[in-house]
């Protein structure tokens, strides 16, 4: 009898527990799909926050209304976010093979303490998924805003030059040419003159944390700062 009442009260027990929600961390968030809404989305600097869309979607094109703050990976049907500097507030619109998204994107220093806005993983819950949705028509540029055609940033750069003064990384997304140093250089008054279609062009990079932004891309860049020179090509460029 005492054998029956311990599997009856563990029966019930299981039952209350099947029952009960699992706690999730508030950093892994769910997103209810609606095409009138804006999403908002807060992340840190030094942090990056994923977006998972529907297992089937690929992603066509991003927009945001300031592109040198932030560092946008699209794999599959994920968005890979990370902040090139704090305190940055814009807007961005993804459009994929099969909806539009509207997002908000804040970025936040980090404080040292847990920021429940913080958003590590934004996964998106679809209640008609087979609901016909009716595209807005997007019109390039007439908002002034930055357009960012999806594609797989390149890195094919060779670099010349004093070696300390060599960018540790160099790179483009088809807009913007991204100059990245992880050591202690101050910057002063960079100039750089890019060599696209034959023609030289002279630029004042914007510096970004430590990234110098260059709002062109070329086949050959000069790199001139604290009287030194670092010429770096770009192997996948075409005229």
């Amino acid at each position: 009898m005492c054998l029956i009442s311990f599997w009856y009260l563990f029966a019930i027990s299981f039952i209350f527990a099947s029952d009960n929600p699992i706690s999730t961390d508030s950093r892994i968030k769910t997103l209810i799909y609606n095409p009138n809404e804006i999403f908002r989305l807060v992340v840190h600097f030094n942090f990056q926050t994923s977006v998972e869309f529907e297992k089937d979607e690929e992603i066509k094109t991003i927009t945001t209304g300031n592109s040198y703050a932030w560092q946008l990976i699209p794999i599959d049907n994920r968005l890979f976010i990370k902040p090139l500097e704090d305190n940055i507030l814009t807007n961005m619109t993804i459009i994929t093979n099969k909806r539009v998204y509207q997002f908000e994107v804040q970025s936040k220093p980090y404080s040292g303490y847990v920021d429940n806005e913080l958003v590590y993983v934004a996964r998106f819950y679809f209640p008609s998924p087979d609901e016909k949705i009716d595209y807005p028509e997007i019109k390039k540029n007439d908002d002034k805003q930055d357009i960012l055609e999806v594609k797989p940033y390149n890195f094919n750069y060779e670099m010349v030059g004093p070696v300390k003064y060599l960018p540790s990384k160099v790179f483009d997304d088809g807009l913007k040419t991204y100059i990245y140093y992880d050591k202690d250089i101050t910057f002063k008054q960079p100039f750089i003159k890019v060599i696209k279609n034959n023609k030289v062009l002279k630029i004042k990079p914007n510096i970004v944390g430590d990234y110098l932004v260059i709002d062109n891309i070329g086949k050959h860049l000069e790199l001139s700062f604290n009287n030194n020179v670092i010429e770096i090509t770009n192997k996948n460029y075409i005229n």
